[in-house]
């Protein structure tokens, strides 16, 4: 189900209440880096639990294999959230590019975690041209201070806006999410995140600006 939205009504609601194609959740690896204030299976927590944090990545033909057999039992739309290490992209370039060799016709739903490399974006569009297939990114706060506080890893708003530009350049459909009441928000730093949310759906290639609260 998604978001209940207050435009419409109950019965209208109702028959929106589906994300439309069926995602197939792609597990990729396990492991954080990241001590994030907001969510429970961080850095810290990993710890504890597992002994370590460290990020282990499937092998790139477990991975494909697994594409592979969802496309078999009908799935159309992959969905990932595991990006521990943005700025070291050999993974998953790797990884579309050898998607697109074996020209496996998928959607891509990418969470990223922080920002997408141009690269990353390129081997993305190449392996994955349906206007379904998107990066999501989330800043999760427009104060600085606040996302400084509580996100990692840390982008400032100029790095987040010449990725968005990045990713428009790319043709690359993309949805930001922010959050609301993260510890030190303000009513002021709300504000701000308002109007950043205002600013970057001018970007032709934002999909959804939205708000979410933590889940």
């Amino acid at each position: 189900p998604l978001a209940y939205s207050t435009e419409l009504g109950p019965a209208q609601n109702r028959a929106r209440l589906a994300s439309g194609r069926g995602k197939f959740p792609l597990f990729i690896g396990r492991g954080c880096p990241w001590s994030c204030s907001f969510c429970g299976g961080n850095r810290d927590t990993l710890r504890r639990v597992n002994g370590t944090a460290r990020p282990e990545w499937r092998s790139i033909a477990c991975v494909v294999d697994d594409v592979r057999r969802a496309i078999d039992h009908g799935y159309r739309s992959i969905s990932t959230c595991f990006d521990p290490i943005p700025e070291r992209d050999d993974y998953y370039v790797t990884l579309f590019e050898t998607i697109a060799r074996e020209r496996l016709e998928v959607d891509w739903y990418f969470e990223s975690w922080g920002l997408p490399t141009e690269r990353f974006a390129r081997a993305f569009k190449r392996a994955f041209p349906s206007p379904r297939s998107t990066i999501a990114l989330s800043p999760d706060a427009g104060d600085e201070d606040v996302r400084r506080r509580n996100k990692q890893p840390f982008y400032d708003d100029h790095a987040l806006t010449t990725a968005m530009r990045m990713l428009a350049e790319q043709d690359v459909p993309t949805d930001v999410f922010y959050t609301l009441a993260l510890p030190g928000e303000t009513l002021a730093g709300a504000a701000r995140t308002r109007d950043q949310m205002a600013r970057l759906r001018s970007f032709p290639n934002a999909r959804r600006v939205m708000v979410w609260t933590v889940q």
